[in-house]
């Protein structure tokens, strides 16, 4: 099997339908691909309507069930662990994609270098909105590139579509802690660009429906500072640790990085000197050393802004 389409859900009864029409209508053959749903703990029928969709029989379908919403991070570890092709294309919930995306996918990976292709991370396309708009800007022309090279030497910004080896995010799953933990992607990305390369294609076969993103059932939302702060400290210890490299060409974004992984650290109560001392690259301890002030000053900031939200 060539490819696990994977999709965690919580409460998306109304938009699921959109992943499985998509599916339905591939023009790659039904055996090469697999559809495998994390349920994250969802209380509006959604098992109800996936179990309806497995009776039927149509597509090669294997739903999870976790009983309680454990977010995005824990559904992606679940969905790694229990995946069957050999590569994992995540689709979010309330996406799609074009009928020939699994398809164009298949092309790119068996017409690369089989050097190439167990070297690489996989394979990342363009993503387009419900018009057929592409988004962003194009890749630039090189064959292949790690994901930290694409948005910190070229400056891409835009949402990618990223279809994994399985082997490779196996490698990498996301830290587990406390209920309700939320960890940013990018503490995953990070690690995998500094050893692999993906290829690169500015097809865009992903279709990326961002009015839906925000509700307020979605597995990734933005929440208070002192609830950000736990993943926020791991996601940007792993951009520091992982992507100084590009420094050079984006001082700035390193400076933010910098001055928030010291000011998240602290909301943690971790002390700063012991914080910084644990990263492994000189250049970004010294980087914080030196926008410490910067830090201390939004910390205070935050507990500021804080005290002024509690009820008196």
């Amino acid at each position: 099997m060539l490819f696990t389409v994977f999709t965690p859900t919580h409460n998306r009864k109304d938009t699921l339908p959109r992943v499985y029409q998509s599916l339905l209508n591939q023009t790659l053959e039904r055996e090469s691909f697999e559809w495998l749903i994390v349920d994250d703990g969802s209380v509006d029928g959604t098992e109800e309507l996936i179990r309806t969709w497995i009776a039927e029989g149509r597509l090669l379908i294997r739903c999870v069930r976790q009983e309680q919403n454990g977010g995005k991070h824990r559904a992606w570890n679940v969905g790694i662990r229990e995946a069957h092709g050999e590569l994992f294309a995540p689709i979010d919930s309330d996406d799609a994609c074009v009928p020939d995306a699994l398809l164009t996918v298949q092309r790119i990976w068996m017409s690369a270098d089989p050097a190439d292709r167990a070297e690489s991370s996989g394979v990342f396309t363009r993503v387009a909105d419900p018009g057929g708009n592409v988004i962003g800007i194009r890749f630039p022309p090189k064959r292949m590139a790690d994901r930290a090279e694409l948005f910190l030497a070229f400056g891409m910004t835009s949402d990618l579509w990223m279809i994994f080896r399985t082997s490779v995010v196996r490698e990498y799953p996301f830290p587990d802690g406390p209920k309700g933990l939320l960890v940013p992607e990018g503490a995953i990305w990070n690690q995998i660009s500094k050893n692999h390369r993906c290829f690169l294609s500015d097809n865009a076969p992903y279709i990326y429906y961002s009015g839906s993103h925000g509700r307020a059932d979605q597995l990734t939302r933005r929440r208070p500072i002192h609830q950000q702060a736990p993943g926020m400290v791991i996601s940007l210890q792993s951009l520091l640790d992982n992507s100084f490299r590009f420094f050079a060409s984006a001082p700035v974004y390193f400076a933010r990085a910098a001055v928030h992984f010291v000011r998240f650290s602290m909301h943690e109560k971790r002390f700063p000197p012991r914080q910084i001392n644990q990263l492994k690259v000189r250049g970004a301890r010294m980087l914080c050393w030196a926008t410490l002030p910067l830090a201390f000053a939004l910390y205070l900031l935050d507990g500021w802004a804080l005290d002024r939200e509690r009820p008196t």
